[in-house]
């Protein structure tokens, strides 16, 4: 039989319930922009690779828009 302690009570529970709750709704809203960030970043330079090697065209913006996603993710993240 597990032992009652502060680990059994409810993670929400008390006076800071509210700002616990916040935070938790918060933090969840910048998981699902980080994951969107990356996923986006990897499909614009999936496709840099793709458009250059074996359509040979050239794009100029991939780069500029993979850094800013990544660091975006990198700040988010920290």
């Amino acid at each position: 039989m597990p032992e009652a302690g502060p680990e059994s009570e409810a993670p929400h529970a008390g006076p800071r319930a509210p700002l616990l709750g916040a935070l938790d709704r918060i933090n969840r809203a910048i998981l699902v922009a980080v994951m969107l960030a990356l996923l986006g970043a990897a499909g614009i330079l999936s496709a840099a690779v793709f458009l250059r090697y074996f359509l040979h065209q050239p794009t100029d913006w991939q780069d500029e828009v993979a850094v800013f996603l990544l660091f975006g993710t990198a700040f988010l993240c920290g």
